[in-house]
């Protein structure tokens, strides 16, 4: 797959020679669905490893201003391109978590990924805040909404709201589930609360350190 796409980015860059349009809106086709099959790949291995115990946490001391700030550099392309604004407010950058980094960053992507791709206009909010032991973070958008009747079953695995032959928008239904999955393994909880046609925002709340429990999987502590 990741030959198909690196050859098709090749070929659209004109490296083998020029392009009629038809054959450019069919390499465009090849690359497209050959990163949404990716995407669906690693989701379901992400899915087997997470279901499976085999996912073990890294556990470091990180700066919440760090990942916060790797985070939005990976977001800002999508928002630029749909023109949305991005606003980012923590309580403080030099705070730190005692947590699986590469995890908070795949929890906070997921969530921002899904805000900007169900968000045409308006923009995007990331509010952290912390009480003794937990930080909450709340992700708002000004996108199209959950009608309430779904808001519990978008959590399940391969679970997309609009299930019609001519949806609107991609996704393999299975980033809200490993998301959900990546939180409790971190000994959080996440839920989200929406007005249909406004918005929705998605909070997450984890613990300042991890949380042991005799049923995790082996844990990597870094030193």
């Amino acid at each position: 797959i990741n030959a198909l796409i690196g050859y098709a980015s090749l070929m659209l860059d004109r490296i083998y020679g020029d392009l009629t349009p038809r054959q450019e809106e069919g390499l465009n086709r090849i690359q497209g669905a050959a990163q949404h099959l990716l995407a669906l790949i690693n989701d379901i291995l992400d899915l087997a490893k997470i279901e499976a115990g085999r996912m073990p946490l890294h556990l470091d001391d990180v700066a919440l201003g760090e990942i916060m700030t790797e985070i939005s550099q990976q977001i800002e392309p999508m928002v630029k391109k749909k023109q949305l604004t991005l606003s980012v407010e923590l309580p403080s950058k030099d705070l730190k978590l005692h947590t699986d980094r590469t995890k908070v960053k795949q929890i906070l992507l997921n969530l921002l990924s899904n805000a900007v791709k169900f968000t045409h206009h308006g923009g995007i909010w990331v509010t952290v805040s912390r009480d003794e032991e937990d930080l909450r973070f709340d992700v708002r958008d000004t996108g199209i909404g959950i009608r309430e009747v779904d808001l519990e079953s978008i959590w399940e695995d391969f679970r997309q709201v609009d299930q019609s032959r001519t949806r609107e928008f991609g996704g393999t239904g299975l980033g809200l589930s490993i998301t959900r999955k990546l939180v409790d393994a971190l000994g959080g909880h996440v839920f989200a609360e929406s007005v249909y046609g406004k918005g929705s925002t998605f909070t997450v709340i984890l613990p300042l350190r991890s949380v042991v429990r005799p049923d995790d999987p082996p844990r990597i502590i870094d030193e």
